[in-house]
């Protein structure tokens, strides 16, 4: 649970279908190639690595922001996949081309 490989695949899937739904001109095209985790930066926020673009192959960072409901669950090693943005919204699912970095908010 938690963290693990099986989370990472979903992760990456998911940017998948979060890109290809998203309305935002700069990220038709976008697709994830796979998620690797990195580390904690504090109770609530996980890094990881995403590649990711047009090609598949760039590196962003990927922060996941662990919300109230999400963070109860990890803490009791149960999966959390279903906290995870299932539509691209402005605020759950933010990508940042410039910086190669996306922010991620779970419930």
């Amino acid at each position: 649970m938690g963290f693990d490989r099986d989370f990472c695949d979903f992760l990456e899937y998911r940017i998948c279908a979060l890109f290809s739904t998203a309305n935002n001109d700069e990220q038709k095209g976008y697709w994830c190639d796979g998620v690797v985790f990195d580390s904690m930066l504090d109770e609530k926020t996980g890094l990881f690595r995403a590649f990711t673009g047009k090609s598949g192959q760039e590196e962003y960072q990927l922060f996941v922001h662990l919300g109230r409901i999400s963070a109860g669950l990890l803490q009791k090693n149960l999966e959390i996949q279903s906290c995870v943005p299932k539509e691209p919204c402005e605020d759950t699912f933010i990508v940042d081309i410039t910086k190669k970095q996306i922010q991620m908010f779970l419930q």
